[in-house]
Order: C-alpha cells, then sequence, then structure tokens
C-alpha cells in the first residue's frame, strides 16, 4: 500500500465508530507486527489515526 492510498473499513467496529464514514486512508505499516496497520480515519470532519487489522480494511478502486 502507498501512503495516502484510500481505503474501505469492513471490519465489526471499534471505538468511536461511525458506520456512515468508513473510509480511512493508509498511514504507514506498523513497525511490530505484519498484520496490523496506521490509518487516518475521517469522522464528522475530525481526523483521528488509529491502528487497524490489515483483514478489517479493503481498497477502495477509484473510477476516473
Amino acid at each position: 500500500m502507498k501512503q495516502g492510498q484510500k481505503l474501505q473499513y469492513i471490519g465489526k467496529g471499534f471505538l468511536g465508530f461511525n458506520s456512515e464514514h468508513t473510509t480511512m486512508t493508509f498511514a504507514m505499516n506498523d513497525i511490530v507486527s505484519e498484520n496490523d496497520i496506521w490509518v487516518d480515519y475521517f469522522n464528522g470532519g475530525k481526523t483521528y489515526r488509529m491502528m487497524v487489522r490489515k483483514s478489517e480494511v479493503k481498497e477502495l478502486c477509484e473510477i476516473g
């Protein structure tokens, strides 16, 4: 994944999760675990950086 790549959260949820805002942006790989990544999560005008499992996100295909 590349920094800034758009992702969609497909996991079951997390503290502060808003099901209307599932778009995230890849920030970086975690240096401790190969299964985790850091993302920027946009929720209601605010951005949060948090760690999620790679299995909880999918790449968004952009058309055009």
